[in-house]
């Protein structure tokens, strides 16, 4: 019965942290282990258990990250690849999900390009617009082909 009990407490645990937003496996697990360091095969099988109930997906997780990210504060793949990796997320995993979606790098550069120009000062010289637009565009991780063609087609 203890162990069904330590089982329970910490199910409880788990779906409360999803009540608040999605989470990945490892992330899970992490906030899971803070909480009952000793219970480690215990928490496996917690994760194993919403797994198998489709409660946490990292492939889903990735998607949604992406999305969002794409929506609020638009990152090239490669920064995004890195802030997951960064999380601890498969990379593996990451580049099947990129494969499986539709992500126009492009699209996102423009736009995030485009409403960085709309900040400029007209009085500042094309060059130095240029300047920083590349700047700030390769900041967030876009291809530099992706850059130049939209720096390009932002300032002509």
């Amino acid at each position: 019965m203890q162990e069904d009990q330590k089982f329970n407490k910490i199910l409880s645990e788990a779906m409360n942290l999803l009540s608040y937003r999605d989470h990945f496996a490892f992330e899970l697990q992490k906030k899971l282990q803070r909480k009952f360091p000793k219970e480690n095969n215990m928490i496996q099988l917690v994760i194993e258990r919403l797994q198998d109930s489709h409660l946490i997906n990292d492939k889903n997780y990735i998607q949604n990250y992406i999305e969002y990210r794409s929506k609020t504060s638009p990152r090239g793949k490669n920064m995004l690849r890195q802030e997951l990796r960064l999380r601890g997320l498969d990379l593996e995993l990451v580049d099947q999900v990129f494969d499986e979606i539709e992500f126009d790098e492009y699209e996102f550069c423009r736009k995030a390009g485009f409403k960085k120009k709309l900040s400029f000062d007209h009085k500042i010289h094309q060059d130095k617009q240029k300047d920083k637009l590349y700047r700030f565009l390769a900041s967030r991780g876009f291809d530099f082909s992706v850059v130049r063609e939209v720096v390009e087609s932002l300032i002509a």
